[in-house]
């Protein structure tokens, strides 16, 4: 998996949210996340910038693809992976 990764220290205040990182994930034939609950302690934002990949979450399995973006909570059981033959090129960000 090829990607460029800032990781972010929270403030030290009260805050409802803070960003944990952000970064861009490549296209990667082979691109492949699963989280178990007691790693899916973090909030997931993503945008598709292009390819096509499958999400699956509790809530159903999902077919993202370019200009699409999709939010995994926390506490869940969630993977999501590239399409083979289409691999996603993506943004994300952590809270």
């Amino acid at each position: 998996m090829k990607q460029k990764a800032i990781f972010l220290t929270p403030a030290d205040f009260n805050v409802p949210f803070a960003i944990k990182s952000i970064g861009i994930t490549y296209k990667d034939s082979n691109y492949r996340i699963h989280r178990d609950l007691d790693k899916s302690y973090i909030y997931v934002i993503e945008y598709v910038i292009s390819g096509r990949g499958v999400v699956n979450t509790p809530n159903g399995t999902f077919y993202p693809s370019g200009g699409d973006s999709y939010f995994l909570r926390a506490n869940e059981v969630h993977d999501f992976y590239s399409d083979p033959s289409d691999p996603m090129e993506k943004l994300w960000v952590t809270v």
